[in-house]
């Protein structure tokens, strides 16, 4: 009883493909036993393997299930992500009229030189806000190290994506410095 026990155990470890051919094994020899292509089953086989079938079958039917629900899941994630996404958009363009002529440079300039990715002071400089905002993100992961005047920061996509549709709300106009462009995010040492 105790072999036959372990077997049953083992055949909850199958895979839903394995049960299933054991179901449609099972189904197959009962319909070619009613319809005499093998001989007759006597009555406790056939209950036998009326029983492996119906277990195989709702074990098969019960991963379908799981997979169906897993599929289900991750649809409704994505779906909740892209809607997630669209309304981060819309508050961004809802939010570019009220940008200060230094954000707007901001972006203008990374817009220019084509540049999502970037570094900056710690507390952001003049891109706090943005950042604030979420319109700006800290780009380090966990663990990193960086300068205090090295940040990682970035725009995120959805953000971008809605810069280059409003190019034109973000013009570019150059700083420049002793020895080239200075970067409109950064706060002067001598204006801290």
């Amino acid at each position: 009883m105790e072999a036959l026990f372990g077997r049953a155990i083992e055949f909850l470890k199958a895979s839903p493909w394995q049960t299933g051919a054991i179901a449609f094994a099972c189904g197959l020899l009962l319909f070619l036993s009613s319809i005499e292509i093998t001989p007759n089953l006597n009555s406790p086989l056939k209950l036998t393997i009326w029983a492996v079938l119906l277990f195989s079958a709702s074990l098969t039917l019960a991963a379908l299930a799981e997979s169906l629900k897993d599929l289900a899941v991750q649809a409704l994630t994505k779906r909740r992500v892209r809607q997630q996404i669209k309304l981060s958009q819309e508050a961004f363009r809802q939010y570019v009229p009220f940008l200060s002529d230094k954000e707007r440079q901001i972006f203008g300039y990374l817009l220019e030189k084509r540049v999502k990715t970037f570094t900056g002071d710690h507390d952001g400089g003049y891109a706090g806000t943005l950042i604030a905002r979420g319109f700006i993100r800290y780009a380090g992961v966990r663990g990193q190290t960086f300068d205090q005047d090295k940040c990682p920061l970035m725009v995120p996509d959805y953000v971008w994506e809605v810069l280059e549709e409003m190019r034109a709300d973000f013009p570019y106009r150059p700083e420049n410095v002793r020895g080239g462009e200075m970067h409109p995010w950064r706060i002067s040492w001598m204006a801290r």
